[in-house]
């Protein structure tokens, strides 16, 4: 049996409440979706998840 979906890895970037159109994630289940991974870089990197986190060795480096 897969894990089931993690909804707070999913709804990564995502306005709360999220929308309709995404309730299907409810339904899910362990079952593979590209909503739970991160895309492409910037500029298409719309949901942020590229963005360094502080502290992290990205953002140590952009800062020299």
């Amino acid at each position: 049996m897969s894990p089931p979906l993690d909804t707070t890895r999913a709804l990564h970037g995502i306005t709360t409440p999220p929308p309709a159109s995404l309730s299907f994630l409810d339904d899910q289940g362990g079952w593979y979706t590209p909503f739970s991974e991160p895309g492409m870089p910037a500029p298409y990197d719309l949901r942020n998840w590229h963005v360094p986190q502080p502290g992290s060795p990205i953002s140590r480096q952009q800062k020299k």
